[in-house]
């Protein structure tokens, strides 16, 4: 018969050692994860809601991204924007200075509006006008520099992927019920200049151009005294490719806005001039007969 001898102080000490050693890895994983439930054994309930809190702060991580980045595109784009309008502004108020001015002499009664006549660029106008090209030169500037992120608000090129009157810009602006929230803007909303505009198969002239923004082509203005309009022209101009022949826009540095405008009036008024001096010829001629 065999006898087993039992120390009930050594197993009650190895019992209590194996409960601390359980409970020091249990604390060992909680300090190496941070989390008092790191898995679904220690608390089903709490892992679920865990788990899923831990997946939306990770959403709203990378949302918050997303609208710094958006709002680094916008903030680019506002400033281009305003100041471009600075650029304007100052060029309206060029204008008006030079409408108290004399007016200026030309070489040519029609003067085309790329080229400078040698009469005009004499008179005081002509600086003025100067003036005004290194200010669209500047807004122009300011519009192709507007880009954050490869996102340019007011400035589409030429060869892009997307016509512009095709192209969205899609903006990320919160998180809300485990959905992302976006906002679409049309780029032809917030767009000033578009190389691509002159793609555009236009008929007859004053067609809608879908393409066309703010500063492409030319505007019509009345000029004083005249009796045909002035065509302003900005940045494009509608022209055919040579070689090909399709429609395409191209880019004009030298605009001479002043010049087109005095040119236009000088030119109705030496018509007005002429028919005046015609009918006064032809009423002598009636008188002495």
């Amino acid at each position: 018969m065999s006898s087993i001898i039992t120390n009930n102080g050594a197993i009650a000490a190895l019992g209590t050692l194996r409960s601390i050693n359980g409970r020091l890895t249990h604390t060992s994983q909680q300090m190496s994860s941070g989390l008092r439930v790191a898995t679904a054994s220690d608390n089903a309930a709490y892992w679920s809601i865990s788990t899923s809190m831990r997946s939306d702060v990770k959403a709203m991580n990378a949302v918050t991204d997303s609208v710094g980045l958006a709002q680094g595109v916008v903030d680019t784009a506002y400033a281009g924007m305003e100041s471009v309008f600075d650029n304007f502004v100052e060029i309206r108020n060029l204008v008006i200075t030079a409408s108290d001015m004399p007016r200026p002499g030309f070489e040519d009664v029609v003067k085309p509006t790329f080229s400078l006549d040698p009469e005009y660029a004499k008179s005081d106008v002509y600086r003025i006008d100067q003036r005004i090209q290194q200010l669209q030169d500047q807004a122009k500037s300011a519009m192709l520099s507007a880009s954050f992120s490869g996102a340019n608000l007011l400035y589409h090129s030429k060869n892009e992927a997307d016509k512009a009157s095709q192209q969205v810009f899609s903006f990320t602006t919160g998180y809300s019920d485990g959905r992302v929230q976006t906002l679409d803007i049309k780029a032809m909303d917030t767009l000033l200049l578009n190389d691509d505009f002159g793609s555009y198969p236009t008929t007859f002239p004053g067609e809608f151009n879908p393409e066309r923004t703010l500063f492409d082509g030319s505007d019509i203005i009345d000029a004083p005294g005249s009796f045909t309009p002035a065509s302003i022209y900005w940045y494009n101009i509608p022209v055919s490719n040579p070689v090909t022949g399709d429609p395409e826009a191209y880019p004009v540095d030298q605009t001479y806005i002043l010049q087109s405008i005095e040119n236009k009036s000088s030119a109705s008024a030496r018509s007005a001039r002429s028919y005046t001096a015609t009918c006064s010829l032809a009423s002598t001629r009636k008188f002495r007969n």
